[in-house]
């Protein structure tokens, strides 16, 4: 994904994290720790993974200063 984005666009110059799935409804009593990783899984660490993948090329383009 991220080298069509720079074929198309030449570089990645911003990340903007705006997505995220609907968080089902589970009684207290019934949560557990599989529910908090699926969700975990699902918004933080594929948010950590885009961000590593873009991250050198950000820096690069001095659109990152790390």
């Amino acid at each position: 994904m991220i080298d069509d984005v720079v074929q198309m666009l030449g570089t990645i110059t911003v990340s903007v994290n705006c997505t995220t799935s609907k968080i089902p409804t589970i009684k207290l009593a019934d949560l557990q720790w599989n529910d908090f990783e699926l969700y975990f899984n699902n918004q933080i660490k594929s948010s950590l993974n885009l961000l590593q993948s873009i991250v050198s090329i950000m820096e690069k383009k001095g659109y990152v200063k790390l």
